[in-house]
């Protein structure tokens, strides 16, 4: 079986291994370049597409969660004081739960690939995966593992990298992929999310590297 995440871009043995090693200053980073605002701005619009059950109790994902930035917007929007972080990255996921900590807020880590989710039990109201798409070599079985594990009613937000000669130069470092929106929206479409809403994001680094979507199952 071929490796879902994709390994030929990132300079070291493992993605795993590259994420670990930027672990302690990638929130830092993050944060700088408005990461954090732009998914709150992108969440505002998902907001009446949440699901509506007490907010407090919603069973929600960040898949690909790296230092749980967007969890960390989740939160704030929402008032969610609880979150499932998937990483690859061991160092991420513990920065991720730390970053969480400080504002009050639960995490349970899960250290694998997103090939595992269809195995687990559990059910998620929301799922929130930022720049984990471009990562992955079938975009198709990502698709349908988060859709495997989403509610009836589910609601999925994805942040990913677009086209941009911004995206190029990040591209040399980590070997992503990048998506124009009327691909994604057809990706989404075909693996069964039934409402997909693009979002373009307003300023900074977000706006030149990423475009959101959300969508409902």
């Amino acid at each position: 079986m071929k490796p879902l995440f994709a390994t030929g871009g990132a300079k070291a043995p493992s993605l795993a291994e590259a994420y670990d090693r930027v672990a302690a200053t990638w929130h830092a980073t993050i944060c700088k370049f408005g990461f954090v605002e732009a998914y709150e701005d992108l969440l505002a619009l998902a907001g009446r597409q949440v699901p509506d059950v007490n907010r407090r109790d919603l069973e929600v994902l960040d898949a690909g969660s790296g230092t749980a930035a967007f969890s960390l917007a989740f939160s704030r929007q929402f008032a969610c004081h609880s979150f499932d972080l998937l990483d690859v990255s061991p160092e991420m996921l513990d920065r991720g739960a730390q970053t969480l900590a400080a504002e009050g807020v639960t995490s349970d880590r899960l250290c694998c690939d997103i090939r595992a989710l269809p195995e687990r039990p559990k059910r998620y109201d929301v799922i929130l995966s930022a720049h984990l798409i471009e990562h992955v070599d079938d975009v198709d079985e990502a698709l349908r593992a988060f859709r495997s594990v989403l509610s009836p009613g589910g609601l999925l937000v994805l942040v990913v990298s677009k086209p941009h000669w911004c995206t190029t130069l990040v591209r040399m470092r980590w070997g992503h992929r990048a998506y124009r929106p009327e691909e994604m929206q057809a990706h989404l479409r075909a693996n069964g999310f039934r409402t997909v809403e693009p979002y373009s994001f307003t300023a900074g680094p977000p706006k030149r590297l990423s475009a959101g979507y959300i969508a409902t199952c």
